[in-house]
């Protein structure tokens, strides 16, 4: 077997490898026509990264106002389909919202090293 570099050659192939990943993971043709494909068409992503209130200023309409923000924007930029992580307690704003869960996946490759102010040093797996 041999592993290489993609290049501009290879996107036609991506494309259907990702069409057909989308299409075992049970996605309808509806969204299997947004995907991006050789034409440039599909899906421009935008992503809400830390959309945090804090525990005093909840429950006031700032986690929605911030939500609205990131799609106004999004939309004046030309972007078609929004990610972000959420947490248990942030699920109801977004399904409220429109979104819907992924099959996204993630994983840690380091550990990473935290050094407390005494000068010790211990690492942390972060879940």
């Amino acid at each position: 077997m041999t592993i290489r570099p993609i290049s501009p050659r290879d996107l036609d192939l991506i494309c259907r490898h990702r069409r057909e990943m989308f299409k075992d993971a049970g996605q309808s043709e509806e969204i299997l026509m947004l995907l991006p494909n050789r034409s440039g068409s599909g899906w421009r992503r935008g992503y809400i990264l830390n959309l945090f209130v804090e525990s005093a200023h909840r429950k006031r309409g700032v986690a929605q106002a911030l939500l609205d923000a990131s799609e106004t924007e999004f939309k004046q930029r030309g972007l078609t389909y929004e990610v972000l992580h959420a947490t248990a307690s942030g699920r109801p704003l977004y399904e409220k919202n429109g979104w819907g869960t992924t099959t996204e996946m993630a994983k840690r490759l380091t550990k990473r090293q935290i050094t407390t102010k005494k000068g010790l040093v211990s690492e942390a797996r972060l879940n």
